[in-house]
């Protein structure tokens, strides 16, 4: 089997926007608290709990309505190679990429780093 050029670059753009996604929610998450541990861990319980939600809501009937919540559900990689992009899974993972760089700066404008 193999894949084209033209889903592979595609494949890699929504790959580099839900790492995006999810760095800048760690980051916001250290620019709230000034706290590496509690960046870090927000961080890491967002990704684990985007994959154990994706992964269970298949299997599990009640958490199918809570899959949306998971940002993985935003990356359909399967779907990215059969049928191309959905525009609305990139505008969701940019809208919580900018919100959050927008809040952090925010954050950041007011911190006093005397």
């Amino acid at each position: 089997a193999t894949i084209e050029l033209k889903d592979a670059l595609m494949l890699v753009a929504i790959t580099w926007l839900i790492i995006v996604t999810y760095g800048t929610i760690t980051f916001g998450v250290g620019m709230l608290t000034g706290r590496r541990a509690w960046a870090s861990f927000i961080g890491t319980f967002v990704i684990i709990g985007s994959f154990l939600l994706s992964t269970f809501s298949q299997a599990v009937d009640w958490l199918k309505d809570y899959e949306s919540w998971s940002l993985l559900h935003y990356f359909p990689a399967l779907e990215i190679i059969e049928s191309g992009i959905n525009w609305q899974d990139i505008a969701v993972l940019s809208a919580v990429t900018v919100t959050t760089l927008i809040m952090s700066w925010a954050i950041f404008n007011h911190r006093d780093i005397n």
